[in-house]
């Protein structure tokens, strides 16, 4: 593929401005002091001095949008990019998400943000879980949070074990009609004090 392909291919979507915070998680290791710098549907590109390597798997949390699974695809003197690996249920409510901002919608308050962790519904969106034995199973989201998820699948894993939901580290909490229900590891690692902002999935 040619540079000029190349390029192509990677702003074919819409890039926005927006200057919000962004924690992320890396090889396991947490930082909460990044910022967004643009945005899209593909992808993100954010600021901070740390340089990962290209291909490396990323969990961001976005301040006042959500929380992204995707991959380090470029480097550049004030951060990095990253492309996202989402579904088209979760991509179309992002756009849904960026158009909103870009036409000025206003933050949530304080009081909207402490009554809780926003859920949203995940109905016909899959995942791959990895249980603690090593087996894959495929789970389908019922609704989520950044911190935690109720998932329909046949395994029903021992309660309080550690699975994989995506490349998110979870603890199994409790066991379902429809399959079980896990709190993400990487969450509880990485929340700002008091939740001082909704970050959703």
């Amino acid at each position: 593929m040619s540079v000029a392909l190349k390029i192509e291919e990677r702003r074919r979507h819409e890039r926005y401005g927006f200057d919000l915070g962004v924690r992320f998680m890396i090889d396991e290791v947490v930082s909460d002091d990044a910022r967004l710098i643009n945005i899209s549907v593909g992808g993100a590109a954010i600021g901070h001095t740390v340089r990962p390597a290209i291909d490396s798997g990323i969990i961001v949390y976005i301040e006042n949008l959500d929380r992204f699974e995707g991959r380090v695809v470029r480097l550049f003197r004030r951060g990095f990019g990253i492309q996202f690996d989402m579904g088209d249920r979760k991509r179309q409510r992002l756009a849904d998400a960026i158009e909103a901002m870009s036409n000025g919608a206003p933050k949530p308050t304080a009081a909207h943000e402490r009554r809780g962790v926003k859920r949203v519904s995940g109905e016909g969106d899959s995942i791959l879980c990895r249980l603690d034995n090593g087996d894959t199973v495929e789970c389908e989201i019922i609704d989520c949070s950044v911190a935690n998820a109720s998932l329909r699948c046949a395994a029903r894993p021992f309660l309080g074990s550690e699975v994989r939901i995506g490349q998110s580290r979870a603890r199994v909490i409790r066991h379902t009609k429809d399959g079980f229900a896990v709190e993400f590891a990487d969450y509880w690692n990485a929340r700002p004090p008091a939740d001082s902002y909704v970050i959703y999935d």
